[in-house]
């Protein structure tokens, strides 16, 4: 990232510059001079040899400042230190610059009496120049990093907007043998799968749902499973009431009870339950997808998120919105848990609401 330096940011710190320099320079004239002896134009003087040391010592910081930015972007904590390490040798270097410039130009007229406690003030405010670039690059990093917030929430959009291509297919084989088999059952199973995608393009425009948004949509998920499994397949949803309104990000829970059925009832031709919990302890959301089938045996997790992209997309969104130290996803006996920070908003609205529990 560039930084752009206009005519209105170099004219405020032309005048901002000029004014510190004039009181400056007076300040340092009152405290030097005895009272007996102070003269408002030998002030006038000492205000003008501050504003002509602040001009020369703040041009060579805008000049040299304009192609070290050019040069040097402000894209890590290293770059940030080689400026204060430049702006500071420019400093002290356009410092001596302007009092040899001084000397020479005003000669007798230099106010060398209390040039000692007049080098002391400009050097504080040498150091006042500095600390304001110092906060001007702080606030150039912030810039940075609210570009680097717009990368990660596009990151976020990207992976919130992936679809499994197998479960579309699966769905659309189910409800063409249903066609033949149970034309009614069909139709339901094509209602339940147009809800889900019309939830799918709602929530991906979000990045976080209730709770009970995210229920409701695992259930018409279970619905269409279930048509494929029939009798195979039991779900249930054991989540409290005061959860459900309770915020997490949106379209995850999907992705686990993909995984439940896939390691669950995917792997035995035995009956199999999918169950999903949640709970909350000192502000940390829990949820848990479980199934009672074979399980992942003795794989661990690198392994799990390896063989498909459900968990890996679950685990990326997870770090990319709260940080890999704040989310975490992890195997448990035969299931998944996920956790992050607890969010709450009194004023969220659901996006799927019919006024119909989720069955639990």
């Amino acid at each position: 990232m560039t930084t752009k330096f206009g005519y209105k940011s170099f004219l405020v710190s032309l005048l901002v510059v000029v004014f510190l320099g004039a009181v400056g320079g007076m300040s340092v004239y009152w405290i030097t001079t005895d009272s007996a002896f102070r003269s408002l134009s030998a002030a006038s003087g000492g205000a003008g040899v501050g504003v002509l040391y602040a001009l020369i010592m703040g041009g060579c910081l805008f000049f040299t400042g304009k192609s070290l930015f050019r040069y040097v972007p402000l894209q890590s904590r290293r770059s940030v230190a080689i400026h204060v390490i430049v702006q500071s040798v420019i400093t002290l270097g356009s410092f001596f610059l302007a009092t040899w410039i001084l000397k020479g130009a005003l000669g007798d007229k230099f106010p060398m009496g209390y040039e000692p406690l007049f080098v002391i003030g400009l050097v504080a405010f040498s150091l006042a120049i500095v600390g304001n670039g110092l906060l001007y690059i702080f606030s150039l990093y912030q810039t940075v990093q609210v570009a680097k917030n717009a990368t990660m929430q596009a990151e976020l959009t990207a992976l919130r907007a992936k679809i499994n291509p197998h479960f579309l297919f699966n769905a659309l084989n189910s409800i063409a043998s249903l066609i033949r088999l149970n034309p009614a059952k069909a139709e339901a199973v094509t209602e339940d799968l147009a809800d889900l995608f019309r939830y799918s393009l709602r929530a991906s425009e979000q990045q976080l749902v209730t709770l009970e948004d995210e229920l409701r949509s695992v259930e018409l998920y279970l619905s269409i499973e279930r048509a494929r499994f029939s009798d195979r397949l039991t779900t249930s949803i054991e989540v409290p009431d005061e959860l459900r309104r309770i915020l997490i990000p949106s379209l995850i829970l999907q992705p686990l009870v993909e995984n439940a059925i896939k390691h669950g009832v995917g792997q035995t031709n035995e009956q199999c339950a999918v169950t999903v919990g949640a709970s909350e302890s000192r502000g940390v959301m829990r949820i848990i997808v479980s199934d009672s089938g074979p399980g992942f045996g003795n794989k661990k997790l690198d392994e799990v998120l390896n063989d498909g992209t459900g968990l890996r997309n679950v685990r990326d969104r997870l770090m990319l919105q709260f940080g890999p130290a704040a989310s975490q996803l992890s195997l448990v006996p035969n299931g998944v848990v996920v956790q992050f920070p607890l969010q709450r908003d009194p004023a969220a609205k659901p996006i799927l609401d019919d006024g119909k529990p989720v069955s639990e």
